[in-house]
């Protein structure tokens, strides 16, 4: 709810699109008006002061219906309603106050006429934030458009170098003094992370969608017709830091990642030949299982209908908005072995059907025949290719 200092208000958003030639005036709109709590307009003192006595008890009563003991629960309200809110929040506090038969003295909602004065900044709620402590609009479902903004605000406007280092300035020297004196044929970078991105168009408009998925994506309500990085606990929460590790890879020959941590399969060609073989997990829960269980948790956008169903095609909607990505399985565990020659890179992805890898099969090995499939990529004529696709292929000519 409340727009801390580190995020962009009025001023950052100013500058931040008056560099890339867009007037704040214009697209405010899509931004959220703000009142700041400490600096109240000139007769309107008493009733800020209410408004903080008001929102600091019903946002206690939240947090303590989310699990938070009363003690934390009265400290993080006490912190939080202070300075720069979210208005449209605030008044949603207040209705929820009003409506209370047991509440009194009611309280008079921000109206219209100071709502159009105030400035717009970014807040929580605009990047997708439902609920308290969900996970949708923090970690998943994260506006991609808006969260850039602020990506950029800390990068740009703040000057923090360490804003988006996920490295650290030791290991990244380290990093870049290994790969620039090695005389490997292939240069292979293992990493708990990755850099896939992954943006979810939910806009209708992503090249290549069968009919079916775009009928699905036209049944969204208007909130949700647009674009979101599905997770941004991996590179697409430091797209600044990416852009300059891909620039270091790229400027290099034959440089191939391979990564985890995601709970998915991907194989990814990034712009300058730089390959990437992202592995599922091996026995934990696969990312599409998990997202769909925190969209089912979550009181609003379990009641979207369609959304369960474009959920079951991620694998579709992930290749058809991120051009970079040559292989997609989010419903899978595994393993990822690569082969490394003189003359090939090759990479296979051993894949098991997510349902099956809560069962063990050390004692039943057999039960695994028929279960267990691979995808195989190589880099062929200087691109990745699907391997078993082109022996196919090659079969027929």
């Amino acid at each position: 709810m409340r727009s801390p200092a580190r995020w962009p208000l009025r001023s950052a958003l100013t500058a931040l699109l008056g560099a890339q030639g867009i007037p704040y005036d214009a697209v405010k709109a899509s931004f959220s008006p703000y009142i700041d709590l400490n600096a109240p307009p000139v007769g309107l003192e008493a009733l800020f002061g209410a408004y903080r006595l008001v929102l600091t008890g019903v946002l206690t009563v939240a947090y303590v219906q989310e699990g938070l003991s009363a003690a934390d629960a009265a400290a993080k309200a006490a912190g939080k309603i202070s300075g720069n809110l979210d208005a449209t929040v605030v008044n949603a506090l207040l209705f929820s106050y009003n409506a209370d038969p047991a509440t009194s003295p009611k309280l008079p909602l921000l109206d219209a006429a100071l709502l159009a004065t105030l400035d717009r900044g970014i807040p929580f709620a605009i990047l997708g934030k439902t609920a308290l402590f969900s996970s949708l609009g923090s970690r998943y479902f994260v506006v991609k458009p808006t969260f850039d903004l602020y990506a950029a605000y800390r990068t740009l406007l703040l000057r923090d170098p360490q804003a988006e280092n996920a490295y650290g300035d030791a290991q990244l020297q380290w990093l870049e003094s290994a790969l620039k004196q090695t005389d490997a044929r292939w240069k292979v970078v293992v990493n708990s992370t990755s850099l896939t991105s992954m943006i979810l168009d939910l806009t209708g408009e992503a090249p290549g969608l069968p009919q079916a998925i775009k009928d699905l994506l036209a049944q969204l309500p208007a909130q949700l017709r647009n674009r979101f990085y599905l997770d941004v606990d991996q590179f697409d929460g430091s797209p600044n830091f990416r852009s300059r590790l891909l620039q270091l890879y790229g400027s290099l020959s034959d440089v191939a990642l391979v990564a985890g941590d995601i709970h998915a399969a991907f194989a990814t060609e990034h712009a300058g030949g730089v390959r990437e073989f992202t592995g599922p997990a091996i026995s934990s829960s696969v990312i599409r299982g998990g997202i769909q269980s925190s969209v089912q948790s979550d009181p609003i956008l379990s009641q979207v209908p369609s959304l369960g169903a474009l959920l079951a095609q991620l694998d579709v909607l992930l290749a058809a908005a991120n051009a970079e990505i040559r292989y997609v399985n989010t419903a899978v565990n595994g393993i990822v072995v690569l082969e490394a020659s003189s003359s090939k890179l090759a990479a296979t992805c051993y894949q098991l059907d997510g349902a099956e890898a809560t069962t063990s099969p050390y004692t039943r090995p057999w039960k695994l025949l028929g279960k267990l499939t691979s995808k195989r990529l190589e880099v062929r004529s200087d691109t990745l290719a699907d391997a078993d696709a082109v022996r196919a292929a090659e079969r027929v000519v």
